[in-house]
Order: C-alpha cells, then sequence, then structure tokens
C-alpha cells in the first residue's frame, strides 16, 4: 500500500515538473524570441494604405492590420492567427458553445423553470401589497427651516390667537432680518475669501517646491538616466530598415529647401535606401515606404524596470499625487525638500571662491 502511494506521488511530482518546465520555457521565448513587425505606407493623391504585419516565433503567431482611405471614407481589417487558426473563428466557436450550454439549462424540465415561476409568484406578491401612506390623510407635510423660525422669534411681541402684530413690530421684524442676512452673507463672503487664500497659498508653496526640486541634483541625475534608457528603448523598438521613397513639395521653394535640409540632418542615420525627391515646381506629399524591424520583449522591459525601480522616481510618483516625500527618501539633506542644488560651475572651469568675512 505505502509503495502505491509513493508511486502516485511520485507521477504527480513528475507531471508537476513538466509542467513548471513548459512554462518556464513558454516564458523564456516570449522574453527571448524577437517579435518580427513589417509596415508598409502609401500615398498617393487622396488615397492613403497602411499594411502591418507582426510574426513571432516562425509564424506560431502571426497577426496582419490593414487601414486605407479612400474618397474620405476609413477602412480598417485585421486578423489574429495561432497556428494558422484565426482567433476570431475560435472566439466566435467558445461563445457558441456556451450559447448552446446556456440554452439546454435554461429548457424545459430543469431548474431554470422554477426558479422563473417562482420570481413571478413573488412579482404578483409584490403587486398586490400596497405601500402604506408616510403622512395621515389631511395633514400638511411641511417642516419649516432655520431661516423661517429665525424670523418667527424676531417678532418679541406677544401675539394673542386672532390679532395682528403691529406695524412697528413687523418693521423691526424686517430690519432685524436684512441685518442678519447681510451679516450671513459678508460672514460667508470673508470665509470664502479665506480659503480661496489659502489655497493660492498652497498653490505658490507648491509651485516653490516643484522648482526647487527640479533644480536639484538628484532630479537631474535620475533625467538623464531616464533620458539614456528612453533613448535605448526607441533605438532598439525603431525599425532596422526603410525602404522606398518619399516625393514631397511646397508652394514656396524657399521653404521646400528648409525642409530638405532637416531630412538632410536625419538622412546618414536613416538605415536602408530610402530616397527623398523634393518637388520646388508644386505642393505635393506622396511616397512608398516599407519599414522592417524586430522586437525582444527582454530589452523594454530591463530599460522600464530601471526606471521604476530608480528611487528618485518613487519621490516624483508621491510629488505627483501630492504627498510630500519623506527624508529618507531624499537622504535627509538639502534644506526644507531634501535635495541638494545643481552647483553652479564657472565657466572658465575655475572653482568659486568662498565668501569669507575678514575681522
Amino acid at each position: 500500500m505505502l509503495a502505491v502511494f509513493l508511486h502516485i506521488l511520485s507521477t504527480i511530482g513528475i507531471v508537476l515538473l513538466w509542467i513548471v518546465g513548459i512554462i518556464l520555457i513558454l516564458i523564456l521565448l516570449l522574453l527571448f524570441t524577437p517579435f518580427f513587425y513589417r509596415v508598409n505606407l502609401k500615398k498617393h493623391g487622396e488615397e492613403i494604405r497602411a499594411d502591418a504585419r507582426i510574426w513571432w516565433l516562425f509564424h506560431f503567431f502571426h497577426a496582419d492590420f490593414h487601414f486605407s482611405r479612400s474618397g474620405g471614407k476609413n477602412t480598417t481589417d485585421g486578423e489574429a492567427r495561432i497556428l494558422g487558426i484565426p482567433l476570431r473563428k475560435l472566439i466566435g466557436r467558445i461563445k457558441e458553445k456556451r450559447k448552446q450550454h446556456k440554452d439546454k439549462a435554461a429548457a424545459p424540465g430543469t431548474g431554470a423553470k422554477t426558479f422563473h415561476s417562482a420570481s413571478e409568484a413573488r412579482g404578483e406578491t409584490w403587486s398586490a401589497a400596497k405601500k402604506r401612506p408616510t403622512v395621515t390623510p389631511g395633514q400638511w407635510k411641511y417642516t419649516p427651516d432655520r431661516e423661517t423660525e429665525e424670523n418667527a422669534r424676531t417678532l418679541d411681541v406677544e401675539v394673542t390667537e386672532g390679532e395682528r402684530p403691529g406695524l412697528f413690530a413687523r418693521f423691526g421684524a424686517r430690519i432685524s432680518s436684512l441685518f442678519r442676512r447681510i451679516r450671513k452673507a459678508l460672514h460667508r463672503f470673508f470665509t470664502s475669501a479665506g480659503e480661496a487664500l489659502q489655497k493660492v497659498r498652497r498653490i505658490l508653496a507648491s509651485i516653490a517646491g516643484w522648482i526647487d526640486y527640479l533644480e536639484s541634483e538628484s532630479f537631474y541625475c535620475f533625467k538623464e538616466m531616464a533620458l539614456k534608457q528612453i533613448g535605448a528603448l526607441l533605438h532598439h523598438i525603431l525599425p532596422r530598415r526603410i525602404d522606398g521613397y518619399v516625393e514631397f513639395g511646397t508652394d514656396d521653394p524657399a521653404l521646400t529647401g528648409q525642409i530638405l535640409g532637416i531630412f538632410a540632418i536625419f538622412y546618414p542615420k536613416i538605415p536602408g535606401s530610402l530616397q527623398i525627391c523634393p518637388d520646388f515646381q508644386q505642393k505635393v506629399l506622396e511616397g512608398d515606404a516599407d519599414l522592417r524591424g524586430h522586437i525582444i520583449l527582454i530589452v523594454p522591459l530591463v530599460r522600464i524596470l530601471r526606471i521604476v525601480t530608480n528611487k528618485e522616481f518613487r519621490v516624483l510618483m508621491r510629488r505627483i499625487r501630492g504627498r510630500e516625500p519623506s527624508q529618507t527618501d531624499n537622504g535627509g539633506e538639502g534644506g526644507s525638500t531634501g535635495h541638494k542644488r545643481k552647483k553652479t560651475a564657472d565657466p572658465e572651469g575655475r572653482k568659486q571662491p568662498e565668501n569669507r568675512s575678514v575681522t
């Protein structure tokens, strides 16, 4: 009996190890196997067309996307496949099977009919019940507000049943009510003005804190590191080859020449054989370009993690959320905000002399 139990445990362990191994292999393939992409852009006159294709692991996963604009109308289309099986049809079959399963469960002779009849019975019971009145018939449901009660208290003259207050009493009550309203309006005005002033002070203090933080040495180092990582990420994602041609022109030949000069700055860094054809005679923008490249997921993941796991990134997020960073996050130095300002160096590279008082 013990041998059978141990054999079952060993079998379960081997199966679990196989499952974990397969999952690890899939994760490693997903991270280190490149995703290839190819984009084709065309523009002739008013017609625009863009075709994109992405594939991974010898077309184990394959996706196509299409966009076209002709006659002022946009059309889009796309399809994704796994092992040649369209995902749209696969998802449609799964939904159809679920619908068939629900229809069988709701067929006559099942428990769904009993539940439906019970709900109908409850509905008849609720419709038969009558709502009880909250106020007795003939009673006026009215609760006077505070201002009405205070105005009523201003009549200090005792009034008996059937007697009307005098003219001076009514005039005095009106004057007292007017002054009371003026006092309340002034109180609300000064209260709101004080709150607005406090908000303005907090906003100005926040702006001053942000300026001090953006000029700090720690943020400068974080900015340099983040820009370096983002540049490396863009260099990895951007196409590795661009082929085709671009023809452009404006009504002004001088402006066309300026645009051509801007293209000339970046042209040596463009991979492939992209031809740029300026037209100094007419206004035109046409082209046909083919872009190809690949992305390895581990590269953007590492670049993003280097930015997110930086301590200064947490400080920046706390400032954006409106929370003041603690001294432990900022190193406990550098005034009220806990940051050191950047040292200003002399243009000639010499150290600035310290201000010393001679006694």
